[in-house]
């Protein structure tokens, strides 16, 4: 049987949803390659295929990446990134996907401790909203580069 909802009723529940602090966390839009270029939050932009998925605690996972293409900042040929599941809009990354990638230097020491990563090691997380949201600016990055180690990981 249907009921109908008083308008008071409807006001208040969409107030909630709206208010509420738990979808507050992060708002992802379809973004556009001049923009990831362009973006100072974004260190690495790179393409990739997903050779490995493991889980580093309660936290999240590393996604190794074999990187064929580069379009933004330096990455070798393989990297990892931690990605931390309870964070808003993060990718979801299964092995063999292919992938466009927005990644940043994971400073946190909070995040590095809760990875079991040290503090002398380079670490890159994905940023928000990496997933679905730039698959489709392939074509517009251009042709990029191919990967190369960069000095301060030698």
């Amino acid at each position: 049987m249907l009921r109908r909802l008083s308008f008071s009723t409807f006001a208040v529940a969409i107030a909630v949803a709206v208010l509420a602090p738990s979808s507050a966390h992060a708002e992802c839009f379809s973004m556009t390659a001049q923009y990831v270029l362009s973006s100072p939050g974004v260190e690495i932009v790179f393409s990739g295929r997903v050779v490995e998925i493991a889980r580093t605690g309660d936290w999240g996972y590393r996604a190794t990446f074999d990187v064929d293409r580069v379009w933004k900042g330096t990455a070798p040929r393989r990297l990892d990134l931690y990605v931390c599941e309870r964070a808003a809009e993060m990718p979801h990354w299964v092995k063999d996907q292919h992938a466009i990638v927005l990644a940043a230097r994971l400073t946190r020491s909070e995040a590095r401790r809760d990875f079991g990563i040290d503090a002398n090691q380079i670490a890159f997380a994905p940023t928000q909203c990496t997933g679905n949201f730039v698959a489709h600016i392939g074509d517009d990055l251009g042709s990029g580069y191919p990967p190369t180690n960069p000095p301060e990981w030698r």
